[in-house]
Order: structure tokens, then C-alpha cells, then sequence
């Protein structure tokens, strides 16, 4: 089975880990940022600098996200599940379960966003058959036309002053 599809184990850990390879922050000098209207980031220990997230690593982070809660549920071995869907609903956002519930909510209208924003529109055919099952399209097997997103990031065009200041994800919370 592909590691994306396996349920969470370190193998399958380290593999969703390994498709952003830590690109998920870039420090910006403050100056550049504004003329490339993007607002305030997060503070660095140089006052000329700031951080600025990814949004394609963002997007991985949340789709790891939703990953490790589809899984938990499916076990039924998280601690924040809770019996009651309303008492879940009802945590406030500063315990765990509220913080857990609202990163998943969050992480959810964030990738709507996004797909709705930069959606892949290549045309799927059906997947082969396999006996005793409907004909169903899979979105296997079609020609995609993929960007490298490191590569891309890496790129003039990005910027290099960018790309040379790539983060670990690790260095920073998200959400």
C-alpha cells in the first residue's frame, strides 16, 4: 500500500513529512514584503526581517492534519474524541479538545479555499474495472500537469533571497 494511503505508523510518518521537506517558512526582509503586499508575518530575532508561512506547505500540514484525525476516529483511539459531537463542539478553543477541534475546522476551510483557488481542472477518465464493482473515476491514470513546488520556490522567479531563507516547519506552531 502507498505510504499516503497507510495508516500512520513511522514509515507513512516520515513520508507525509518528507513532501514539504521543511520548506514551510520563509524569513522576508520587511521592506520586500511590503512591496509584495503580504501583510505583517511573524516575528524573527532581527528587526529588518519577519516570517512568512507557505501556503502549499500549510496545505500539507493540514491535509496531515485531517489524516491523523480520520485515523484516530477510525481506531477510535484519540483522546480528544469525544462521545458527545455537541460537547466537543462546545470546548472552549484554549483546551485541547477546543484546540484540536478548531486546527481541524481551520485546516478543512483552509483546503476548500485553497482547491477552490488554484483547483487542478485536468479532465479524469474512468479507473479500471474491477469485477463486481460500478464503473467509477478514481482520478488515477490521468496526465496531470504538476508544477515542482521546491523547485519552484527555489527559483529566480521566486526569489532567491527567499528560498535561501527556508525554514524547518518545526521551528514554529502552526494554527
Amino acid at each position: 500500500m502507498p505510504a499516503f494511503k497507510a495508516e500512520p505508523s513511522p514509515e507513512s510518518n516520515e513520508a507525509w513529512h518528507a513532501l514539504s521537506m521543511g520548506h514551510s517558512l520563509v524569513e522576508l526582509n520587511k521592506s520586500e514584503a511590503q512591496t509584495m503586499y503580504i501583510g505583517d508575518g511573524l516575528p524573527t530575532t532581527n528587526p529588518a526581517t519577519e516570517l512568512y508561512g507557505v501556503s502549499w506547505t500549510h496545505q500539507l500540514h493540514c491535509l496531515g492534519m485531517i489524516r491523523q484525525g480520520f485515523w484516530d476516529v477510525f481506531r477510535q483511539r484519540n483522546e480528544f474524541l469525544d462521545p458527545s459531537p455537541s460537547a466537543s463542539l462546545t470546548k472552549s478553543k484554549t483546551d485541547p479538545k477546543g484546540h484540536y477541534l478548531d486546527h481541524l475546522q481551520h485546516c478543512f476551510d483552509y483546503l476548500q479555499q485553497a482547491i477552490l483557488c488554484a483547483g487542478d481542472v485536468t479532465f479524469e477518465g474512468r479507473a479500471p474495472e474491477v469485477m463486481d464493482e460500478p464503473p467509477k473515476i478514481n482520478g488515477y491514470g490521468a496526465a496531470h500537469q504538476c508544477r515542482d513546488m521546491v523547485r519552484d520556490s527555489q527559483s529566480s522567479d521566486f526569489n532567491q533571497d527567499v528560498s535561501a531563507l527556508i525554514l524547518k516547519s518545526s521551528q514554529i506552531e502552526c494554527c
